[in-house]
């Protein structure tokens, strides 16, 4: 056997050392790899591990948030639920107390306009004068109510300023100088008229200076009102300051107030003094208005109130007085229905002071309905809550035969009221209770022949100008509804609403035609 050279034997040495080497990083490398893997499987676990935790966490919140969300809901649905409740219950209860308010303040009136020679006339003085604030404590309930529920409308009509802050200053005037309190009262140009919702205005300043006059009881109560006119006098901007001298207030109590009338959703707002209230509702129609209202106090000045209004329209001098027309010396029949008695008698002892009207009575809406077809009257006052049949369906079925002026008479007249007022033709809107000036200036502005139904004769003239009378003739006979509509839509569309009473009458044949009332529409077409 051949011997391997030194240098060989060397080599193979060299080279098994090597290899021992290799197969030694061999096996550490796979157990690194093992280790390696063992730490994967063990992070991958607890990332698995840690996933699961979350998902939990991340699924238990959800269901919280669910939880809070159907609470927020309930709440939400509970606050609304409660809202209408509230704004059904003051608008109940307002009705029942404005009710017998205007048999007390009309009777009360009455009496004093009568001039009561028994002594007592300072007693029905103070009968009077409290059941105005309450009837004033009624209404801002209402206002609150239909502002807490978006029903809060403005109505805006013309308005002489000077006359606004002449009825304040003489009201309000007695009243300071009774407490031996100087008011001053300033008032801007005479002929400045505005167009504002002047029901509103004076409400919101009322309840200012209604305020500083019962809190001041020495020194002076001011207000004061300036325009001033924009370019070409088109707009206007107000500015109404009203001050007093009692009680100033300080910086804790300025900061209170103000808050209070930034915070005009909030009704009960804590107040310091009991002004809260009446501040709040001003504040809250102030916005409704545009405006802004503010407070300062200093020792100089007192506590003033600001209250600005901007971009009013101004009305142009050559603008139009529209004068009350003569009252008509006509005797009227006047159907009264409302099932309140007193309410009846009241406003027949208003009607008996100014007109020489013959009155006939209806204790529900039923009832009125068969007073209207027997007596035929000229002008019909129409409570709108009563028993069997309210007001509206009695008008509308009133409607059909009459064409009278129709006044609904409420404690609450509220926007759906004035919604379905609209619907009969011819009718107005009166609140209680009844302002005796404003029921005399409507009849007084009513054209001299209202009420007074077309005979035959008018209708018979004006079919025979338009050449109809024929066609009348042809469908008294035939009797065919859909020929009866299709005529009483002619002859609506020929008069354009310009004759009233012959729209009327084709409004009542189509009316009957529709309901196929052949008995009524025999008889109406029988009327030519």
């Amino acid at each position: 056997m051949a011997h391997l050279s030194d240098e060989a034997e060397q080599e193979i040495k060299r080279q098994k050392v090597l290899v021992k080497h290799l197969r030694n990083e061999l096996h550490l490398t796979r157990q690194e790899k093992e280790e390696a893997s063992k730490n994967y499987l063990e992070l991958y676990r607890r990332l698995d591990d840690l996933v699961k935790e979350k998902t939990a966490q991340l699924q238990k919140t959800r269901d919280e948030l669910a939880k809070q969300n159907m609470a927020l809901e309930k709440a939400l649905s509970d606050a609304r639920r409660a809202s209408k409740v509230k704004s059904r219950f003051l608008s109940n209860i307002s009705h029942e107390l404005k009710t017998p308010l205007n048999a007390i303040l009309g009777f009360s009136k009455l009496i004093l306009d009568a001039g009561d020679e028994s002594g007592n006339k300072k007693y029905i003085e103070s009968i009077h004068k409290s059941g105005e604030n309450l009837l004033a404590l009624i209404n801002d309930l209402i206002d609150l109510s239909r502002l807490d529920s978006g029903q809060f409308e403005l109505n805006t009509g013309t308005l002489r300023l000077y006359d606004l802050m002449s009825g304040i200053r003489d009201e309000y005037g007695r009243i300071c100088a009774a407490k031996n309190v100087e008011f001053l009262c300033e008032s801007p140009e005479k002929n400045l008229v505005i167009r504002i919702d002047a029901l509103r205005l004076r409400q919101v300043l009322i309840q200012l200076i209604g305020r500083a006059v019962r809190k001041t009881r020495r020194g002076f109560v001011h207000c004061s009102l300036e325009c001033v006119k924009h370019d070409q006098a088109a707009t206007c901007d107000l500015h109404f300051l009203v001050q007093d001298t009692e009680n100033l207030l300080n910086d804790d109590g300025i900061q209170q107030l103000r808050r209070l009338l930034e915070n005009k959703n909030d009704l009960f707002a804590p107040a310091l003094d009991d002004s809260g209230f009446s501040l709040t509702l001003a504040a809250r129609i102030l916005s409704k208005m545009g405006g802004e209202l503010t407070v300062e106090s200093s020792p100089d000045d007192g506590n003033t109130f600001r209250m600005i209004l901007k971009n009013i329209p101004v009305v142009s001098i050559d603008e139009k007085v529209v004068m009350n027309t003569p009252v008509s010396s006509d005797t009227k029949t006047v159907l009264i229905a409302d099932d309140n008695p007193l309410n009846i008698d009241l406003l027949k002892v208003l009607l008996k002071k100014r007109y020489n009207y013959t009155v006939i009575t209806a204790h529900d809406g039923e009832q009125a309905v068969d007073q209207a077809d027997k007596f035929h009257p000229d002008i019909i006052f129409m409570d709108i809550n009563m028993p069997h049949k309210d007001g509206f369906r009695a008008a509308k079925e009133i409607r059909k035969q009459n064409a009278c002026p129709i006044f609904f008479i409420s404690a609450l007249i509220s926007g759906k009221e004035k919604e379905m007022a609209e619907q009969v033709e011819g009718a107005y809107c009166l609140s209680k209770p009844i302002d005796a000036q404003k029921l005399f200036e409507i009849l007084d502005a009513l054209p001299p022949d209202t009420g007074k139904n077309p005979d035959r004769t008018q209708i018979r003239e004006f079919l025979d100008e338009m050449g109809l009378l024929a066609r009348v003739d042809e469908l008294r006979r035939t009797m065919l509804m859909e020929d009866v509509i299709l005529f009483a839509d002619s002859i609506m569309a020929k008069t354009g609403g310009k004759t009233t009473y012959i729209k009327q009458w084709a409004e009542k044949i189509k009316s009957y035609a529709a309901e196929f009332d052949v008995a009524q529409l025999q008889q109406n077409l029988e009327i030519i």
